[in-house]
């Protein structure tokens, strides 16, 4: 009775993969019946040497496809869900493995799966809680863990190693249970074909290192960790991209700073980064999230901080991609370090605000901003613009788009306009096209892209942007490939002739067959217009 029941579980978890992993690649397939580079792997008319592209509902089944081009799919799978988790949480341990689902669909499936071992290597090992490694469900996980390194093979491993820290280092129990799981799971032959590591332990905890000589992470080439710990006894010779995150005071970090082309730094806002910039000629992307330093003294009530340590002046040659994210109650805390840039090549720039609940917090001002650009002379090299959470007033926010006529995508989210800066309707003004207007006056007349998310205490003038947004939309339709804007309920009501003719022209111009431009429109919680919607 007992092998009757398991070999039922054992038929409808058969079932059960085969749905889901059939489900994906039908998905997958249907977008190969359109003429692509896929072309010559369909089906052919009889008696004949030409290719011939059949209709989505009549392709073959989709393990069919050639080998190559499954594996593929089932690394994009993979990489998808992030990667092939293990969750030790008490009082069950959870796996979410898309390979190992894969694997179970059919024999033709598991034999593809287990030869590739690259789709084996991606693995998260996640630790929630301070039990023994002793019951059956973990033992069963740990067995399966295991399973998934022996048939990673020799291919290059990504492993990201999540526990609860403890505050004195090297002390925590989840980072003896982290030691437990790798010295049961994996050889310790796995360091040396690490091609990412995400760690929240301290690097110099991970078993497998021999901690009397310099340890040499000969494939790893993305690094994240915290900044917390020196990093004297190891060498990265292909490193390239570095997420480091600094609670408190940073230690002096042995990293090849010169051939790194990505940095993301999470710091306290007092970092001097004048130092550690220009050291990294190479960089293309770079992030920087600030946070208030907790020993940094600052008056709430009259909003007057300490003087900010002067930030030494960084050029940085091949700076494509900037991001520069400003937390909590920091009056333009992210203006010396703005300040202290020059990126001449500079494509993209985001500027983040954190905390949009008062109207009082500035973590960016658009003065500084601009003379951020002209001292950059980057306008003609800005193509994406992206700014969340900031308060700005209008007429700035246009003297910046006057600034970048190269622009092609704009993101203006979540801003506070603070009392008679303004409600979005001068913005989508400006960027209204006009036949009699000369094109070199036009308002970055290559914008491909638009999204905006519009927040205001009192939202009944919002009801006037909406109208501009359809006729700035309306005057672009020939060239815009999307745009989405969102705003607060306003006096507009779906019974009035405003709402109806408005919600019609948007629902006409997403119809049209001569032009190709996704629309989105969100009112409250109203999407009167949405992709697709046709």
């Amino acid at each position: 009775m007992k092998a009757l029941g398991v070999s039922r579980l054992a038929a409808w978890r058969k079932r059960k993969a085969e749905k889901e992993g059939n489900g994906f690649l039908k998905s997958v397939a249907r977008r190969f019946s359109t003429p692509s580079q896929f072309a010559p792997w369909r089906s052919r008319k009889p008696n004949s040497g030409s290719h011939h592209l059949l209709p989505a509902h009549r392709l073959p089944p989709a393990h069919h496809l050639p080998a190559e081009l499954l594996i593929a799919i089932f690394e994009l799978c993979v990489w998808l869900n992030d990667s092939n988790k293990f969750i030790f949480k008490y009082p069950y341990c959870h796996i979410e493995s898309p390979v190992l689902t894969l694997s179970q669909v059919c024999s033709h499936w598991r034999s593809l799966t287990y030869s590739a071992s690259i789709l084996w290597g991606h693995i998260s090992i996640e630790k929630c809680c301070h039990n023994p490694l002793i019951t059956p469900n973990a033992q069963a996980t740990l067995r399966i863990l295991k399973m998934h390194f022996d048939r990673s093979g020799d291919a290059p491993l990504e492993l990201s190693l999540n526990a609860t820290r403890s505050t004195i280092p090297g002390l925590s129990h989840s980072h003896a249970i982290m030691e437990t799981l790798l010295m049961r799971t994996c050889n310790f032959n796995y360091c040396d074909r690490l091609r990412r590591l995400e760690t929240t332990i301290y690097i110099t905890s991970i078993p497998g290192l021999d901690r009397t000589k310099k340890t040499v992470f000969a494939e790893l080439e993305t690094l994240s960790f915290t900044g917390e710990e020196s990093l004297d006894q190891f060498s990265f010779p292909k490193l390239r991209h570095v997420s480091i995150s600094v609670n408190g005071p940073r230690g002096a970090l042995n990293l090849p700073w010169r051939q790194l082309t990505s940095l993301s730094f999470r710091c306290p806002h007092t970092t001097d980064f004048g130092s550690i910039l220009n050291e990294c000629p190479g960089l293309i992307s770079l992030s920087l999230c600030l946070f208030q330093d907790p020993h940094y003294w600052y008056n709430v009530a009259t909003r007057t901080p300490m003087p900010f340590p002067p930030q030494g002046h960084s050029t940085l040659k091949r700076l494509k991609n900037l991001s520069l994210k400003a937390h909590n109650y920091n009056d333009d805390s992210a203006m010396p370090v703005l300040k202290s840039l020059i990126c001449p090549c500079l494509a993209s720039l985001s500027l983040i605000q954190a905390d949009t609940h008062s109207e009082y917090i500035r973590g960016f001002h658009a003065e500084g901003v601009i003379e951020f650009i002209l001292r950059s002379q980057c306008q003609r090299t800005l193509d994406h613009l992206e700014i969340i959470g900031v308060l700005i007033h209008e007429s700035s926010l246009l003297d910046l788009l006057r600034l970048t006529p190269c622009l092609t995508f704009f993101a203006f989210k979540e801003c506070v306009y603070g009392y008679g800066m303004g409600t979005g309707s001068a913005l989508f003004s400006g960027l209204t096209s006009r036949i009699y207007e000369p094109k070199e006056r036009e308002l970055v007349p290559s914008l491909r892209d638009i999204r905006v998310t519009l927040v205001e205490p009192f939202p009944e003038a919002f009801d006037d942007s909406l109208d501009a947004f359809e006729a700035m939309v309306r005057s672009r339709v020939q060239i815009l490939h999307s745009a989405s804007i969102s705003v607060p309920d306003g006096t507009m009501t779906s019974q009035s002739a405003r709402y109806q003719g408005l919600l019609s022209s948007l629902q006409e111009m997403q119809k049209r067959k001569d032009v190709e431009i996704a629309l989105k429109v969100v009112v409250g919680d109203i999407v009167l217009v949405g992709y697709g919607d046709c």
